[in-house]
């Protein structure tokens, strides 16, 4: 029995810490900043290792969060991605699948939030999927993939990239449509 109590002490004791952390994080950073940001994902990574590690160790597992937290290198000098801390952790058993989209269907069905000019959901929307899955991992490094490209795989932001040191694969939409509930 001490052994159930021990590890529901542990649990408990990891949901009062993140508490404190959480008012911490809303203490000492503006919301949405990249120091928040980080600090979150410091701390997302610390309780999804601890996840995969014991109640998960051995199984596969899918981790769904925004596309910038799945990023596998640094974003930029403050702010480090829940990814890069898997990353560095798992190798190359961590793999970063980031969703992108040409645009979506409003309300009346006219396609709205259209990538940029440079961005290469262009390229992708001119093959006329519907959809398709990219491996980053296995292209040639001479792919134009493996190069610096526009792309708004983040918040649909137009960025250039080497997007392949920050993701694994593209999972890519055509045009995004309102999900259907049943």
């Amino acid at each position: 029995l001490s052994g159930v109590k021990d590890s529901e002490h542990l649990i408990y004791s990891r949901y009062l810490s993140d508490m404190k952390h959480n008012f911490d994080k809303s203490w000492r950073y503006k919301t949405g900043s990249m120091q928040s940001m980080h600090f979150r994902d410091s701390l997302m990574a610390e309780n999804l290792t601890y996840q995969i590690d014991s109640l998960y160790a051995g199984k596969k597992i899918i981790v769904w969060c925004a596309n910038i937290h799945s990023f596998s290198a640094p974003y930029n000098k403050d702010y480090r991605p829940l990814g890069t801390y898997l990353k560095r952790k798992y190798g190359a058993q961590a793999y970063s699948l980031d969703f992108t989209s040409y645009g979506r269907y409003d309300k009346t069905g006219r396609v709205v939030d259209r990538v940029g000019k440079l961005a290469v959901e262009n390229v992708f929307h001119a093959t006329k999927s519907p959809y398709f899955f990219l491996d980053l991992r296995q292209l040639p490094n001479n792919s134009m993939l493996k190069q610096r490209f526009s792309s708004v795989i983040n918040q649909g932001i137009d960025e250039e990239k080497k997007w392949h040191e920050f993701i694994d694969g593209i999972f890519y939409i055509d045009i995004n449509k309102a999900p259907i509930y049943r």
